[in-house]
């Protein structure tokens, strides 16, 4: 028996929804700038090269905001899944 498994495609997040995240994260370093001192950036692996051992999926601000820009997000709720790799880090 062969069944059938419908299509679904993904819708990304609308160019409108990402570019408000993207303005609420710029407003937040304005009001907060210490906040993003350590996340703002990539970990460099030169510099802490055991990180990856620690870390199963390393995230930064930058990544989330360059996903934001290429649609990679199919909804906000991965883009808040990404974002609590942030603090799970950092642990």
């Amino acid at each position: 028996i062969t069944s059938k498994i419908p299509f679904i495609p993904f819708k990304s997040m609308s160019v409108e929804e990402s570019s408000e995240v993207i303005d609420k994260i710029e407003q937040l370093r304005v009001e907060n700038p210490t906040l993003f001192t350590f996340f703002d950036d990539d970990v460099s692996i030169v510099a802490y090269p055991h990180y990856l051992s620690n870390v199963v999926v390393p995230m930064s601000v930058a990544t989330l905001i360059a996903r934001l820009k290429n649609s990679y997000y199919i909804s906000l709720d991965s883009f808040i899944f990404d974002l609590n790799l942030i603090p799970k880090a950092s642990k």
